[in-house]
C-alpha cells in the first residue's frame, strides 16, 4: 500500500491542494531571500565572519532561488497536470527535506548541549513543526502525482482497448489445409 491521501485536509481536492503547497512554498522561499538580502547589506555581522556569512548567505540563496522556481513550475504543473513538473519539484523536495531533518537533528542536540533549556525546547518545537508541514505538503504533491499518474494509465489502457481493429498490428493468419477432393471420386 502506497502512502497517498485522498483529499488536502481532508475536504480539498488534491489538485487545489498541489497549487497552495506550491504557493505557501513560494511565498516562504521570497521571504527567506529577503531576510538573506538583509542579513547582507545588515552592518551587525562581525567582520570576523563576513567572508562565512557572505558564503553562507549565496549558497543559502542560490537554493532558495531554485526552490522558488520549482514552486513556480509545481503551480503551473499542478493547474496544467503536467506530471514530469510535479515529480521534478516533489524529488527536489524530499531530498531537501531529508537533509533539513538531519540538520535538525544535529542542531537539537547542539541546543540542548549548549544553550538554555527554554531555547532549546522552542528549537526543536518549531523544527518538528516546521518538518510535519513539509511533510504533508511532500504527501499532496505525490498523491496528486500518483493520482494523476494511475488515471492516465488506466486511460491508455481504455484507449487500446477501444482502438479499431484496423489500426491494430495485424496477427499472421495460420493456413490450414482442406482435406483433398481425390479420395471421394474413386
Amino acid at each position: 500500500m502506497k502512502c497517498v491521501v485522498q483529499k488536502c485536509c481532508y475536504c480539498f481536492p488534491l489538485k487545489c491542494g498541489t497549487i497552495v503547497v506550491g504557493v505557501l512554498h513560494g511565498v516562504y522561499s521570497s521571504l527567506s531571500i529577503a531576510y538573506l538580502v538583509r542579513r547582507l547589506v545588515s552592518e551587525d555581522i562581525d567582520p570576523e565572519h563576513k567572508e562565512y556569512v557572505l558564503a553562507q548567505s549565496c549558497v543559502q540563496g542560490t537554493l532558495v532561488a531554485l526552490f522558488m522556481i520549482l514552486c513556480l513550475l509545481l503551480v503551473y504543473g499542478a493547474c496544467r497536470e503536467k506530471l514530469m513538473l510535479l515529480k521534478v519539484w516533489f524529488m527536489f523536495s524530499f531530498t531537501t527535506l531529508v537533509i533539513w531533518i538531519i540538520i535538525y537533528i544535529v542542531l537539537s542536540a547542539v541546543y540542548f548541549a549548549t544553550a538554555p533549556l527554554l531555547y532549546a525546547i522552542v528549537y526543536a518545537v518549531l523544527a518538528l513543526v516546521g518538518v510535519v508541514i513539509n511533510v504533508y505538503g511532500v504527501l499532496i504533491v505525490y498523491s496528486f502525482y500518483n493520482h494523476l499518474y494511475r488515471a492516465r494509465k488506466m486511460a491508455k489502457a481504455e484507449a487500446a482497448e477501444l482502438e479499431p481493429m484496423s489500426h491494430r498490428r495485424a496477427q499472421p493468419i495460420e493456413v490450414i489445409p482442406l482435406p483433398s477432393s481425390d479420395a471421394g471420386e474413386e
